[in-house]
């Protein structure tokens, strides 16, 4: 439970202009969305992914970028996986900093598949990953420049991880709706075939 607790508090300290922000976001996009819905360009699905996925993002960088107090200087670690070396030595604190990066942008890995036109919905996961880690460096980048956070190569590799669980998930849950609706098609007209 305090797993949870510490997750949702990434997001919880936010104060209320940033939600604020959030929801004139959320619903200027969906009216964008709605708009081309009308116009046949989108599906619902689409349109909610969509929206989902910009509302999400918005909350992640204002979490992890602009909600943040400006440092003295700037703050970076350039060694790949020095966390690990720390956690063998008993962090318990980057463990869970570790396991909330992969987290965070797993549900916009859920989601893009969705987003996506349905001619492209077929399975890339090398732009799943390209984008995860785009999202990703773009993230460390800022708190890089800005001075609000630690740039390190760590949370890039967790965030692009966490983005391709997430799309991992979707075509796993997905590709099982699939096969079930074939299976009880398949087994109805078996049925059919066999009364007459």
């Amino acid at each position: 439970m305090s797993f949870v607790k510490g997750l949702y508090s990434y997001y919880d300290c936010l104060n209320i202009e940033w939600k604020i922000a959030a929801a004139v976001l959320g619903i200027v996009f969906s009216y964008i969305m709605y708009r081309r819905y009308q116009l046949d360009k989108v599906m619902v699905s689409q349109a909610v992914a969509s929206v989902s996925i910009v509302v999400y993002l918005f909350f992640v960088f204002a979490s992890t970028v602009f909600s943040r107090e400006t440092q003295a200087a700037f703050d970076y670690k350039l060694i790949p996986f020095w966390s690990y070396q720390k956690i063998l030595q008993g962090s318990k604190t980057l463990l869970r900093e570790n396991i909330y990066n992969i987290v965070m942008l797993m549900p916009v890995g859920c989601l893009l598949p969705i987003a996506v036109s349905q001619q492209r919905r077929k399975r890339n996961d090398k732009q799943i990953i390209a984008i995860g880690c785009l999202c990703s460096v773009l993230i460390e980048l800022l708190q890089l420049v800005m001075k609000r956070g630690l740039f390190e190569f760590d949370d890039i590799f967790h965030n692009t991880l966490g983005m391709w669980i997430g799309y991992w998930i979707y075509y796993k849950v997905h590709w099982r709706i699939r096969y079930s609706r074939c299976c009880k098609s398949d087994f109805i007209e078996n049925r059919i075939l066999r009364n007459k």
